[in-house]
């Protein structure tokens, strides 16, 4: 603790009215704490929340759904699979585990094994952040070498944060022998490399492919939103210019001024 204080005085100086002090605390009882001295119908400013624990204690699904409901919060979790797994048949465990997902259906993987498991207790947290307030739950996982080491779930009440918190970990250069993966299993771009769109490409098709027009900004928000790993800086260059010269994509000619740009309001038909 006094470590801690220390490293806090000697940050930079901040705004008058940014205060910073150091809780011991375990994050439980400091954001419950933090809730509860909220005045009737206040919210908390916005916030982002990085939750890092050790195993799945002390931040329990109820308490992540208070903060969702509170006001403009982003939450940063780390969440540790492989300590889930060890431990997760343990009677006195039961207990933590129904707490953080915020039910017991986490039982129903435990036959599981492998990949299907790990999706499976991956895949109900997500449902369960969004049940809990999040319309975007993005999940990136560290591998080292060819091992999980945890996984990172970002929650988030708008796309817009989704699309940043994207553009984030696109340019996070993965150290050693450490690498990012998206939720579609894709690993993220590493130094010199080029991405591969071809899954990018196949999600946009996916969705707008065969419902008539469409707008350059319902496009935008679904490469943004978390059912794609890419965000709003990839997808005209690398997807939607290649479709239109394959002749795959129609554009209103009266919706833009110049060829293969797709300025707002930009009128879209996939074929």
């Amino acid at each position: 603790m006094e470590h801690l204080r220390k490293v806090v005085s000697t940050l930079p100086k901040l705004p008058g009215n940014v205060k910073l002090w150091a809780d011991a605390k375990g994050f439980e009882p400091a954001i419950t704490n933090l809730l509860d001295g909220l005045r009737p119908g206040a919210q908390l400013a916005p916030a982002f929340v990085m939750v890092d624990p050790f195993g799945v204690k002390d931040y329990p699904m109820s308490l992540l759904r208070r903060m969702l409901k509170s006001g403009r919060v982003e939450l940063y979790i780390s969440f540790m699979y492989e300590f889930i797994d060890r431990f997760k048949s343990t009677p006195e465990f039961e207990k933590h585990v129904t707490e953080l997902y915020g039910t017991d259906e986490w039982k129903g993987g435990l036959d599981l094994t492998g990949e299907a498991k790990k999706e499976f207790f991956f895949g109900l947290y997500k449902r369960q952040l969004k049940d809990a307030g999040a319309k975007h739950v993005l999940r990136f996982d560290l591998y080292r070498g060819g091992r999980l080491v945890y996984a990172l779930f970002f929650a988030t009440r708008h796309w817009r944060g989704s699309d940043v918190m994207k553009r984030a970990m696109w340019k996070v250069a993965p150290f050693g022998d450490f690498s990012f993966r998206g939720r579609g299993g894709s690993q993220l771009l590493l130094p010199g490399t080029e991405p591969d769109y071809t899954m990018l490409r196949a999600a946009i098709q996916g969705k707008f492919k065969g419902i008539g027009w469409a707008t350059i900004e319902m496009v935008k928000e679904f490469v943004a939103s978390d059912e794609t790993d890419f965000h709003t800086g990839q997808y005209k260059k690398a997807v939607l210019v290649p479709l239109e010269c394959e002749g795959l994509l129609e554009v209103d000619p009266a919706s833009r001024k110049k060829a293969r740009t797709y300025p707002d309001g930009t009128k879209l038909r996939f074929v």
